[in-house]
């Protein structure tokens, strides 16, 4: 159906039903589903290669020098895997990420500073 807001219903039989809503962005081409934001200070975020399956490379590109950055991997049910601090040289980083110990599956990797977040789906097979 495209980009758009989408709502849905969590119906239960123990607790009250519930309704959610969730944004829908196309990256494109190949116009894949995803889930990504980026705000404040990061203007360039990558993940390479990916899908992944023992390392990841992470590169991130800031609009301008500042410190606080932390990095965070989440699992597809929110919970922190993964939490360690970044630190740049300038505005850029590039940084390889041992990945062998999590599970085949999809992640979100979230780097947040005082001035924002930036967030990227990272797939591990």
């Amino acid at each position: 159906n495209g980009e758009g807001e989408y709502g849905y219903v969590v119906l239960s039989t123990t607790c009250p039903n519930d309704t959610g809503f969730v944004n829908v962005i196309l990256n494109g081409p190949p116009c894949t589903i995803g889930v990504e934001e980026v705000e404040g200070n990061v203007t360039a975020f990558e993940l390479m290669p990916n899908p992944a399956q023992d390392q990841v490379t992470l590169e991130v590109e800031l609009e301008h020098a500042a410190p606080g950055f932390t990095l965070e991997l989440l699992d597809v049910h929110g919970q922190r895997v993964r939490n360690e601090n970044l630190t740049f040289s300038g505005t850029f980083l590039r940084r390889s990420l041992d990945v062998s110990d999590l599970a085949k599956g999809a992640y979100m990797v979230r780097i947040t500073s005082p001035e924002g977040r930036a967030v990227r789906r990272l797939m591990l097979r």
